[in-house]
């Protein structure tokens, strides 16, 4: 029988994407947590953006990744420059092969990553950089990833987008009581940048979408949300939730006021009772990682 959202079925989304391998991500099974507990790091890169931001830094990015050997890396989305462009994509895969076999690495949608205006384009996403949203387990903790450039732009009658709110709802209600460490969140846009009701703006998403975005986060114990776009650090505390926007591996800027951070990543460490985390530039990276 096939699983319905309202009126909307998986043949409809897959018609409607124009996408045929564009499905339904499982949900989280907590035998996948069996692989082991127990402290891990992971890398959190944003914003390449090839080719605004150089394949050089990319390189760099993937390199530091290799010498360090976190767990995984997760890349907050706008991996290129231009929806639908295949020498961009092209350069940008090439760099993210010659990550290191035992490191894993995922990806999260970002508005350049394609067109919210042509839902048909998370076709084009899915076909090269994976699904646009999905849950995974990594030593008993849960993480999430959602493609929030439908939450920032679409009308929420649009089947992506109500598609993909039942997913996360549904991910998010799957997982209590099953014994996880951590449950985190990874998007491309920040929820907010400063506080948790600040007005709306280009870089954060609206504020009534925020709200019942962070009260779900809340009800299910999320810990932490992980985001780019920014191009600058930020860091906003609600409640026991902490919101976490990470700079530029490929172009950071002058945001707030404040000068650019320089190009680099953030290192996560996390602890059965605690996450821990730090922004370095390129040139001011830990050497060895120690948790």
């Amino acid at each position: 029988m096939a699983a319905t959202l309202g009126h909307l079925t998986r043949r409809d989304f897959v018609r409607m994407t124009g996408a045929a391998a564009l499905a339904w991500p499982p949900l989280p099974g907590h035998t996948e947590a069996a692989e082991g507990k127990g402290g891990f790091c992971f890398f959190v890169m944003a914003d390449p953006q090839l080719f605004w931001g150089s394949k050089e830094s990319w390189d760099r990015a993937i390199g530091c990744a290799n010498r360090l050997k976190p767990d995984f890396v997760v890349v907050c989305g706008d991996m290129v420059n231009h929806a639908g462009n295949d020498e961009e994509v092209k350069a940008y895969l090439e760099g993210a092969a010659r990550l290191n076999k035992g490191i894993g690495l995922h990806h999260v949608c970002g508005n350049h990553d394609h067109d919210a205006s042509h839902p048909e384009t998370l076709g084009w996403y899915q076909a090269h950089f994976g699904h646009p949203w999905y849950s995974l387990v990594h030593k008993n903790c849960l993480f999430v990833i959602f493609e929030s450039t439908m939450i920032k732009y679409a009308p929420e009658d649009q089947p992506q987008y109500q598609w993909q709110m039942h997913w996360l709802e549904q991910t998010l209600a799957a997982a209590q009581g099953q014994g996880y460490d951590h449950i985190i969140v990874c998007t491309h846009y920040p929820l907010a940048l400063r506080r948790a009701d600040e007005d709306d703006d280009y870089f954060n998403l609206p504020k009534e979408r925020r709200m019942k975005l962070l009260g779900l986060f809340h009800r299910h114990h999320v810990r932490a949300v992980f985001s780019g776009h920014f191009h600058h650090n930020a860091y906003v505390k609600d409640g026991e939730l902490e919101l976490i926007t990470t700079s530029s591996t490929g172009v950071a800027l002058e945001q707030m006021g404040l000068p650019p951070d320089p190009l680099g990543f953030r290192v996560v460490k996390v602890r059965r009772d605690r996450i821990e985390h730090k922004y370095h530039g390129y040139d001011d990276l830990p050497t060895p990682l120690i948790l």
